[in-house]
């Protein structure tokens, strides 16, 4: 969402640079490297107040660029990756029906969980869902 962001706006290029260029691009390939600074300013303050506090301790550094955030941001993700998978892995092996409150929420919990493990690259094919959702539902 936050690229679509910085898409809608076109400022994609301060925290991708090898986006297409836009009316900001470089501050090397800038007329106006004020309009420029003042551009990378409003990312950067964009990628901090969507943070959490303690996120935001850990990433800011007050003579970075808004890619330099956004690097940081993303190296944090990318090195708790596999644990968050793990931990999404053992959270829909272990999703029975008995939690809820009928089939409806049983099943929403596991399409969430199958969409997360897909947000950390790995993907639950259909057959592993129409497993899991099986699976689930008896009383062993």
């Amino acid at each position: 969402l936050f690229q679509l962001h910085c898409r809608a706006y076109l400022v994609i290029d301060h925290i991708i640079p090898d986006a297409a260029p836009t009316i900001s691009s470089s501050p090397e390939n800038i007329v106006d490297p004020v309009l420029w600074q003042r551009l990378d300013d409003i990312v950067r303050q964009w990628i901090y107040s969507t943070i959490s506090n303690d996120l935001l301790n850990t990433i800011i550094n007050p003579d970075d660029k808004a890619i330099d955030a956004w690097n940081r941001l993303k190296d944090f993700f990318q090195n708790n990756k596999s644990a968050r998978a793990l931990q999404l892995e053992a959270q829909f092996t272990n999703t029975k029906l008995e939690d809820f409150n009928g089939v409806k929420p049983y099943c929403t919990r596991l399409k969430v969980l199958a969409d997360s493990l897909r947000n950390v690259g790995d993907k639950v094919s259909d057959n592993r869902m129409a497993f899991q959702l099986l699976k689930g539902l008896s009383e062993d």
